[in-house]
């Protein structure tokens, strides 16, 4: 140890002889410390064809300082884009109550819309002066309904109306499926009627 190194007169630590100290970065008495300092005042192109070592290295960059001061930048971008995303989105779907009531759409069911007349005929009684009318229903939706009536027409050939009435089907309540039959009587004192019409006026669902 004593050939390669000597100790440093400024710490006290071991450093390589006629090289700089490790530990206090002071350069050791001597030839070498002179030629280091010789070396250091040479101009830029006679540093630049001496050994790496021997050149003076510049000061390290202060990376972290520069990280510190993007790092609340590109927090501050994150930011400001997510509010501007969600803003857009905001403005065109609404918020979620008009986004829900928008997606289910509203449709009004009638009781009256479930009622089908399967069959009628119409009996002429000219004698009598009337006009019966005899049919069938159904109950086509999923609901049971009740108060179904029908009307008639009693009708000329030219299709004005001669007489009209209404009546209840002969069940209190339809059930979903279910049928029924009525009949509607018309007055035609003038025998002037020659044929019938009837549909569903009005039926209501089951409380």
């Amino acid at each position: 140890m004593t050939d390669y190194y000597d100790r440093c007169p400024e710490c006290g630590g071991i450093m390589p002889r006629g090289g700089p100290c490790r530990h206090c970065a002071q350069a050791a008495k001597g030839p070498a410390h002179t030629q280091r300092e010789t070396l250091s005042t040479e101009s830029p192109a006679n540093q630049a064809s001496l050994p790496y070592s021997s050149v003076p290295r510049p000061p390290k960059s202060t990376s972290i300082a520069k990280i510190m001061i993007l790092v609340p930048v590109i927090i501050f971008l994150l930011i400001a884009v997510t509010a501007i995303v969600w803003g857009t989105v905001g403005t065109l779907f609404g918020d979620d109550e008009t986004v829900a009531t928008a997606a289910v759409p509203t449709t009004t069911i009638y009781a009256v819309d479930q009622i089908e007349i399967l069959s009628r005929s119409t009996k002429f009684s000219n004698e009598d002066g009337y006009i019966v009318i005899h049919g069938e229903v159904r109950n086509t939706g999923s609901l049971a309904v009740t108060y179904v009536a029908l009307r008639g027409y009693a009708q000329e050939s030219s299709g004005a109306t001669v007489n009209t009435n209404t009546s209840y089907i002969d069940s209190d309540v339809l059930a979903p499926g279910g049928t029924a039959t009525f009949s509607i009587y018309l007055d035609d004192p003038g025998n002037d009627a020659r044929r019938a019409r009837v549909e569903v006026e009005s039926a209501y669902f089951q409380d």
